[in-house]
């Protein structure tokens, strides 16, 4: 194996030449950022006293490479797969980040104000009224309205950011 390489980098090629799938996933958000490694579908343990443990490595490499935010009003998960094509190993990734802004700093302003400043308030959401004698709702539908509440809140912007295809390293 190549001398130029450091330790990560050659844990990470060893694996791949050995026919075995790598693959890391993340959370982050709410001033923390977490980032898990697995080979061959399972979840490597940190072992942070050990010298070159894998899942630590690697979630300082790509916590690091991806700059993984930590803080802030969102949530971020992701997932990526690592792969060797000729002599690059690749990260293909992708993410979904939601933002969840709190708008109750806007209560001090005027709506002319919060034009000035380039804002405008958010409309309040209409409170969801059963009518009498509607049918309660089912289990089914509590977890779909869940999810499209969670759509409203997807930040594309930030996940298009957070997803793509990189080059982490040649082998020369």
């Amino acid at each position: 194996m190549p001398s130029t390489l450091k330790p990560l980098e050659l844990q990470i090629l060893s694996i791949l030449q050995s026919g075995q799938t790598l693959t890391v996933r993340w959370d982050c958000g709410g001033d923390e950022g977490f980032v898990y490694t697995e080979v061959n579908g399972q979840e490597q343990e940190f072992n942070y006293e050990a010298p070159n443990d894998l899942a630590y490595g690697m979630e300082r490499y790509l916590a690091g490479l991806l700059e993984l935010p930590s803080a802030g009003e969102f949530q971020m998960s992701g997932t990526g797969r690592i792969f060797q094509q000729g002599p690059e190993v690749i990260l293909d990734y992708e993410s979904k980040a939601y933002s969840y802004e709190d708008d109750s700093w806007m209560e001090g302003f005027s709506d002319e104000d919060l034009a000035d400043m380039g804002y405008t308030r958010p409309t309040p959401k209409e409170a969801d009224e059963t009518e009498p004698g509607a049918e309660a709702e089912t289990e089914t539908e509590t977890e779909t309205e869940t999810e499209d509440d969670d759509a409203e809140y997807l930040d594309q912007e930030m996940s298009d950011e957070y997803s793509g295809r990189r080059v982490l390293f040649r082998v020369e």
